[in-house]
């Protein structure tokens, strides 16, 4: 590097520098700072030249600096997005970050939404600068709201008890995650403080000596036990989220077995879909103490369903095996609502009138 590139870059620096600081921005502006630091020193006269700036003895015209504005400064740009309320804002703050090459528009930042934008439509406001502190202060009382928060919820739920250390053991130690939820527009609008143990510390039985059991993960969807069972991450899982990859790392390591259940016998069912009256119930009592019989009892019933409908080669067997499920499920359902009576394990579902109760 010659002396003139060494000259030019300390002046591109020391301007970047002025800059910055007269606009108090944060270093990771440093970039956006140089391009406008630039931007400007090409447009304005140099004593290497005579009566010219470097834009105009390159592109024999002078530069149009009409919609240069100050760097840095609080910029107001038009919100585009259609369905607007009467009373909505029609404008967003933002941060000027120069003229858009190749185009009259502004370079602009969203503090809020942490996104650059380019507009046209925009009103400045030169001498007030972006006020950055008072941003640092309300996110750090969000967060501080946010562990609050996370805090109290450990203490109502009675997290932890205290008790005697084991002798000759290291404590696991915590540590805070901390999360933001966005909008579709970007924007921040909760702030989330977790207080987790460092699980990469412990081993398994190392405290307490119990060795945890395998555990049975019953699922309904046989294409969701095929991709989760899959060592390859071929094109049909890249749309799923990475947080979700983790239960087939848990198949792959043997530490979870799945398992396929009927979607009768799905007993999930009835914490996570809005389920009519009937198989309400029948969830409801399967989760009781009748949930292992009923089970024992559907099977049975499928399979008098199944050897009944290949005995008809000629009729639809699906049809017939649908039809004799629903009606297995429908007749023990309306012998537990109706009579409340207790069945015994091999004995029909089937509801007899009681003798003089005029049923």
């Amino acid at each position: 590097m010659g002396v003139v590139e060494r000259r030019r870059n300390r002046t591109v620096l020391s301007t970047t520098r002025s800059m910055m600081k007269a606009m108090k921005l944060p270093l990771n502006f440093w970039a956006e700072v140089v391009r406008h630091a630039i931007y400007i020193l090409n447009r304005v006269p140099t004593r290497a030249l005579e009566d010219k700036t470097p834009y105009e003895a390159l592109y024999n015209r002078k530069p149009n600096l009409e919609n240069l504005r100050i760097f840095g400064c609080t910029a107001y740009a038009k919100i585009t997005i259609p369905h607007l309320k009467k009373l909505d804002d029609r404008s967003i703050p933002m941060i000027y970050l120069g003229v858009e090459e190749g185009s009259k528009s502004c370079r602009l930042y969203d503090p809020t939404a942490k996104k650059k934008h380019v507009s046209r439509d925009v009103k400045f406001m030169e001498t007030k600068p972006w006020d950055w502190n008072k941003d640092k202060e309300d996110t750090n009382k969000k967060w501080i709201e946010a562990m609050e928060i996370e805090l109290d919820s450990i203490n109502k739920n009675n997290t932890w008890t205290l008790t005697t250390f084991p002798p000759d053991q290291k404590a696991i130690g915590l540590k805070w995650v901390f999360k933001t939820k966005r909008d579709v527009e970007g924007k921040i609008i909760k702030y989330k403080a977790r207080l987790v143990a460092k699980g990469y510390v412990q081993e398994q039985g190392e405290l307490t000596g119990w060795e945890e059991k395998k555990i049975t993960l019953k699922v309904d969807n046989v294409s969701a036990i095929a991709l989760v069972r899959n060592p390859v991450f071929h094109g049909r899982s890249k749309h799923i989220d990475i947080r979700y990859h983790f239960i087939r790392e848990c198949v792959e390591n043997w530490h979870i077995n799945v398992e396929h259940v009927r979607g009768e016998l799905q007993r999930a069912d009835i914490l996570t879909k809005a389920l009519p009256r009937l198989k309400f119930v029948t969830m409801r009592q399967m989760l009781g103490s009748l949930g292992q019989h009923y089970e024992g009892h559907l099977k049975r019933h499928h399979t008098e369903a199944v050897e009944d409908a290949w005995s008809h080669p000629d009729k639809d067997k699906t049809g017939m095996i649908r039809r004799a499920m629903d009606i297995a499920v429908t007749t023990y359902t309306t012998y537990l609502t109706s009579s409340g009576a207790r069945m015994r394990p091999g004995k029909p579902c089937i509801h007899k009138p009681k003798v003089g109760t005029g049923r």
